[in-house]
Order: C-alpha cells, then sequence, then structure tokens
C-alpha cells in the first residue's frame, strides 16, 4: 500500500527536509505533485533523501516497468546516482 502524502511530508521532516527544499537542490520550482501522480525523477529524489528505494513509498506505481517514464524525464540529475549528476 502506498504511504500518505502526510506520511511522506512527515518521514521528510524527520530527516531534516521538506519537498520544497528538495526541489530547489534538484532545480524544480516545486515537487508536491508527487505525493498524487506518478513523476520518476521526484519520486527518485523523495526516496533518496528518506534512503529508500521508491517502490517501498509507492508500491502501486511500480507494478508496471518505468522505462517511459524514466525516458520522458526531463531533468537527468534527477536520476543519477547521488553525487554523480550533471551541473
Amino acid at each position: 500500500m502506498d504511504w500518505h502524502p502526510a506520511q511522506v511530508k512527515a518521514a521528510l521532516e524527520m530527516v531534516g527536509t521538506n519537498l520544497s527544499k528538495l526541489a530547489k537542490e534538484h532545480k524544480y520550482a516545486h515537487i508536491n505533485e508527487v505525493l498524487y501522480r506518478p513523476w520518476v525523477a521526484a519520486e527518485r529524489i523523495v526516496a533518496r533523501a528518506l534512503a529508500l528505494e521508491p517502490e517501498a513509498i509507492w508500491p502501486s506505481r511500480y507494478l508496471r516497468p518505468r522505462h517511459r517514464g524514466i525516458a520522458m524525464t526531463r531533468n537527468p540529475h534527477a536520476l543519477a546516482p547521488p553525487g554523480e549528476g550533471p551541473d
């Protein structure tokens, strides 16, 4: 079962960040929509901040392969492993 949006926000606060901070760090205006709809890059950003895999937070979104969503991502920095993204 997917985490409730309030659970995601609370977990981020517990590790000292929030969606606004993560968005700015990764050069997005906002990433709040990740709480309500699939968004591969933002899911990875949030999961990485929580030291989890996106599948652990939103299992229903990963019942099918995500290759199309990955291919459509406009921000390759968000998909790169930590410390390896283009700047």
